[in-house]
Order: structure tokens, then C-alpha cells, then sequence
């Protein structure tokens, strides 16, 4: 009795756990041909090329100052907005972003371009930032309020569950900034490596968003798995840090930090580069009606951002903090490894 008791119940678990298996692999292959198509239609952009290619998106939503629809104004100010669904006006409908509102408030001498991307990390907008401001020939570039989230600087997918196209990171190995990007000739290869069910050993080793064999595990167990083979990392903050450090040699004019992050603003004081200024600003979002039904600002919330953007830009408001001088040695070095 006890024998076929055994029987039955391995018999349960064998097909619990099949049942989870082919619904899971259903659902991946749902993803990749979801992540296929976006690269489909990022192919289709007339900004598409090696270099945005690892951006895994750009901005779509059609705001008034879209870098999209936007010719740049030799004759204007151009002031770039890098960042993420903040930025780009997520839950708002078109033209109540921040930048749009902006552009509207700040007068003709300036010219407003909107970059921004919902989710968008460090290594996104340092990408970003570094090839469209040469692209536009922009004057200053000005980053946030969000968009410099730790957790989404350690993975190549910071929303697996949308299907979509796998970015580069960057990682501290041996002091020096190394930038990872999925294995492929080409973006269709890479969405199928990514979304592999058995991807390789260092795709693993460095992307803390479990890769699809242990999402059928978490489908199981209704619990977050964590990824056992990723290596312990320790320089995220720094990574970031020396980004800007670069970005701010590389782009010589001005860059405007704007954050209403509590801890982007202590950590960011530790960049010193002079064409490099960082504002911190209360964040209100917590209090109607800044705020929008989910996580994002409403469009008076918008409209508070743009009002302190401009008194910033035309100095009416000194607000910049004390800088610190850090060590030479901190300048990067960039290597680029594919898995």
C-alpha cells in the first residue's frame, strides 16, 4: 500500500510540476516573440544603429519634444532631458511631461528635447546621453529626477515579464568599467540567447533578474528565486558614479543633475568634474495632486518639476552642492566582453 501510495504521490508532483513546465514554456516563447516584434520595430527607427541598439528600446511616446520629432535649432539653447518613465511622462497623456511643459514656460531662446525612456537605468542613460549629444549637438544635458536605480543596473532585462530587448550593463572588474551585452551578430540573436531556457554560465554570472529557468521555478513556489550563480557585486554605486565622471569629460559643456532621491543625492556629490552640477530638490510626490495613480508624477507634478527645471537653467535658484575631489585613479577604462 505504502508502495503505490509513493507511486501517486510522485505521480502528483510529476505532473504539477509538468503542467508548470509546458504553461511556462508557453509563456517564454510568448516573451521572445513579444521582444522579436520590438526589435522589429526598432529597426524601423530612423535612430536605429550599432550604438542604440544597446539601449534594448527608445523612447516612443510621441510628446511635443520627442527626439523623434524634434530638428535641432542651431540657433537655439538645446537642452537634452535623459531619464526614465518620469522623464518620458508615463501616466500622462501626451505634452504633460515635464520637458514639454518646459518648453512651453521657458521661452524661444531654448530648445527642449525629451530622451527619456520608462525604464531606463545608469547604464541606459549614460548610452544615451553620450551618443545623442553629439547627434543633436546638444549644449546641456540634464539627467533625472529618476532613472539611476540600482537594481536595474545589474541585469540585462529589468522587465522580463514585457518581453523585452536585452540592453548592455556595465560591471566593476579589477577597478576597471566593463560593459556586458547579451551573445549575437545581431539583436534577434541575442532575444533568443537571452531568453534561452538554459542560458550560459556567465549570461548567469552576471544578471541578478533570474533568466527563465528559475522564473518556472518562482511559477512553482509563488516566491522570488534568487539567482545562486550570480557573483557577489560591490561597485554598483561606483559604477555610476564614474559613469558621470566619464560622461562629463566626454561632454564638455554643461550637465544638469536634478534629483529628488535622498540617496542619489548623497551619492552623486562624490562626482567633481566642473561642467558637472548636481541639484536635490524635495521629493512631492507623495502629496496630491503631484502625484499620479501608480508611482509617477500627475501633470501638476510635471508642472512643479518644470517651473524648478527653469528657475535652475536661467539661475534664479542656487541650489548646487559642495563638490569632493576624488582620486585620478577613478578616471574609466572601458573594456566590452560579449557572453
Amino acid at each position: 500500500m505504502k508502495k503505490y501510495g509513493k507511486i501517486a504521490l510522485s505521480s502528483f508532483f510529476f505532473l504539477v510540476f509538468f503542467s508548470y513546465l509546458s504553461h511556462y514554456l508557453i509563456v517564454e516563447r510568448k516573451l521572445k516573440n513579444k521582444a522579436l516584434k520590438r526589435v522589429e520595430k526598432l529597426k524601423r527607427n530612423n535612430f536605429f544603429n550599432e550604438a542604440t541598439s544597446r539601449l534594448g528600446n527608445l523612447p516612443i511616446k510621441k510628446n511635443p519634444t520627442n527626439f523623434s520629432l524634434v530638428i535641432p535649432d542651431e540657433n537655439k539653447i538645446r537642452i537634452g532631458f535623459f531619464g526614465d518613465s518620469h522623464t518620458e511622462g508615463v501616466e500622462n497623456i501626451i505634452g504633460n511631461d515635464f520637458p514639454s511643459l518646459l518648453q512651453e514656460i521657458i521661452g524661444e531662446k531654448y530648445q527642449i528635447i525629451n530622451f527619456g525612456k520608462g525604464g531606463y537605468n545608469s547604464n541606459q542613460v549614460y548610452i544615451a546621453a553620450k551618443y545623442f549629444s553629439k547627434v543633436f549637438n546638444l549644449d546641456i544635458l540634464f539627467l533625472g529626477p529618476r532613472g539611476f536605480y540600482r537594481e536595474r543596473t545589474s541585469t540585462f532585462n529589468n522587465y522580463w515579464v514585457s518581453g523585452n530587448i536585452p540592453y548592455s550593463r556595465f560591471i566593476l572588474n579589477n577597478n576597471e568599467i566593463v560593459e556586458i551585452v547579451v551573445k549575437g551578430k545581431n539583436l534577434e540573436e541575442k532575444v533568443e540567447n537571452y531568453y534561452s531556457f538554459l542560458p550560459s554560465i556567465n549570461l548567469l554570472k552576471n544578471d541578478h533578474a533570474p533568466p527563465s529557468l528559475f522564473k518556472l521555478v518562482e511559477m512553482v513556489f509563488q516566491k522570488e528565486f534568487i539567482n545562486p550563480f550570480l557573483r557577489k557585486e560591490l561597485g554598483l554605486g561606483e559604477i555610476q558614479i564614474r559613469l558621470l565622471e566619464e560622461l562629463s569629460l566626454i561632454f564638455k559643456k554643461k550637465i544638469i543633475h536634478y534629483t529628488d532621491e535622498e540617496d542619489d543625492c548623497l551619492k552623486f556629490r562624490k562626482v567633481t568634474n566642473k561642467n558637472y552640477s548636481l541639484y536635490c530638490v524635495n521629493n512631492f510626490l507623495g502629496s496630491f495632486p503631484y502625484r499620479a495613480e501608480i508611482s509617477h508624477p500627475s501633470a501638476f507634478g510635471h508642472y512643479e518639476h518644470a517651473k524648478k527645471i527653469k528657475n535652475i537653467i536661467l539661475k534664479k535658484q542656487q541650489s548646487e552642492l559642495p563638490r569632493f575631489r576624488i582620486a585620478s585613479s577613478n578616471i574609466v577604462k572601458k573594456k566590452l566582453i560579449i557572453f
